[in-house]
Formats: C-alpha cells, structure tokens, sequence
C-alpha cells in the first residue's frame, strides 16, 4: 500500500517496487489499446534501420575507466639502523647508503619496482632519465 512521506507533507507519495511495476504495466497496457483504438499501426524496425537512424547521431564519449592516483617513489638507495643508530643521527652528519654515488636510482609504483633511472636536473628541479633495460 502507498504511504504518505514520514512528515507528513504531501512532497511525494513512497510506493513499493511491486506497486510501481504494477501502475507501469496497467499504463503500458492501456497505451497500447487505445492505440489500436484510435488506428495507430504499430512500429518495428530492423536493426539495419535503426543503425541508419542513428549512423549521423553524435557519438557519446567513451567512459574510461576509474584509475586510482598511483603512488610514485624515487628510491636512492636503502640503509638498515638500529634503534641505537637512530639516536646518533644529527643534522649535518652523512648517512651511508647500500647504494654507489651515481647508480641508477629505482622508480617504484605502489611499493613495486617500475623502472631504474639516473638523476639529473633541468632548470634548477631534479629529474629523473629512465635507463634502457640493458643497464
């Protein structure tokens, strides 16, 4: 049964999906005989003519699908501390790293090595120049 909005008003009356499926199929059922009341012949069209019918409609842009924002990290190199070694650290003072000076650097998307590349730079901000697979 229909029931009226929860405040009360009258902005909308709230039917079940039975109740709406039912009214569509009585109109439905009554276009179509007062159709054939009134003389109007029934229309179908074969693919072939709807395809014309709609050959110059313009095309809809294709949907692409969602991409998530990749994370992107530069890597240099990695190093392993202790707890300890962590204490020690003051600014000013170098930390090695397992990495030679100059190596290619890694490229990794979400945690995943992408690529090696060597850094460089281009107009006073830092780039990266990815390395051929050989290197």
């Amino acid at each position: 049964m229909a029931n009226i909005a929860d405040d009360g008003s009258s902005k909308g009356i709230l039917l079940s999906q039975e109740e709406m499926d039912k009214i569509l199929c009585d109109v439905r059922s009554t276009s179509t005989e007062q159709s054939k009341d009134v003389g109007v012949p029934e229309l179908t069209l074969s693919q072939g003519e709807l395809d014309a019918l709609f050959s110059n409609a313009p095309k809809q842009p294709e949907k692409k699908a969602f991409e998530r924002p990749k994370l992107i990290s530069v890597v240099m190199g990695h190093a392993k501390w202790t707890a300890a070694d962590k204490e020690k650290f003051l600014a000013g003072t170098p930390q090695e790293l397992d990495s030679l000076a100059g190596a290619p650097v890694e490229i990794m998307e979400d945690g995943h090595l992408l690529a090696k590349a060597t850094i460089s730079q281009i107009n006073g901000h830092y780039a990266i120049i990815l390395c051929k697979d050989d290197e």
